[in-house]
């Protein structure tokens, strides 16, 4: 996998010497999935301003949503909340409840974006992309 950012301490997303704390600023609003493409989209508002975060998975070689996204929009609060951000090993996708503090993904890793109400986004893509929208 190939990201053009890193993780810092499982909650903060760093671009271009930029930190954006994912677990207290924003919330997560939606997620997109371009079957055609074979991409997925992430979405965050920000709690304090009009902002947007994506983050862009392409090339989509894996992929686990847990029941609750099933409807594309997280209902309670706690599901909007991250809880942490991290990088795991595609090796083994039996287990999706294990955090690693690793800023940057080996080439065969999966990023899991886990939520306060213990719900789970996991994706194994060969690109993923970060953006800010004002």
């Amino acid at each position: 996998m190939i990201a053009n950012f890193e993780v810092e301490d499982i909650i903060y997303i760093k671009k271009d010497n930029l930190l954006y704390d994912i677990h207290n600023e924003y919330n997560f609003i939606r997620f997109d999935f371009n079957d055609e493409h074979g991409n997925v989209s992430l979405y965050w508002k920000s709690v304090s301003s009009n902002s947007i975060l994506k983050i862009e998975h392409k090339n989509i070689k894996y992929y686990l949503f847990n029941k609750s996204f099933i409807n594309a929009k997280p209902a309670k609060e706690d599901s909007k909340t991250i809880s942490s951000i991290t990088f795991y090993s595609s090796l083994d996708r039996k287990t999706n409840d294990h955090i690693t503090d690793q800023k940057k993904p080996s080439e065969e890793d999966d990023i899991i974006y886990y939520f306060e109400n213990e719900d789970f986004i996991r994706v194994g893509c060969k690109e993923i992309f970060f953006e800010e929208k004002k």
